[in-house]
């Protein structure tokens, strides 16, 4: 990961140069995220294994603390450039830091 904070502009300058696609922007292979589970992990429906990343729930009130669901959404095609899901554009969010990279992206 970088030292420094990395804003929507520059992420764009970076993509576009080289042409870089990011994880979340990609569909996962189910053979390769297999390697990272536990044996006889079944595979899910082929729905879910689409491109997307996880998007934070604001919530109003008190929230049980022992889960990730409770704060997480997985939203498909939420990526850098639409961090809500693809109709969250980030026009006027240029000096913003970029989200949904991950540590492949970095």
């Amino acid at each position: 990961m970088e030292k420094t904070e990395v804003t929507n502009d520059q992420f764009a300058l970076f993509l576009y140069a080289i042409g870089y696609v990011t994880t979340a922007e990609k569909n996962p292979d189910w053979n390769d995220l297999k390697k990272e589970l536990p044996p006889d992990t079944p595979k899910p429906d082929d729905s879910i294994l689409r491109a997307g990343s996880l998007v934070f729930i604001p919530l109003k009130g008190p929230v049980k603390l022992n889960g990730y669901e409770n704060r997480w959404k997985w939203e498909p095609e939420a990526i850098w450039k639409h961090p809500k899901g693809p109709n969250s554009p980030i026009e006027g969010k240029g000096d913003h830091l970029v989200v949904h990279i991950s540590w492949y992206d970095a």
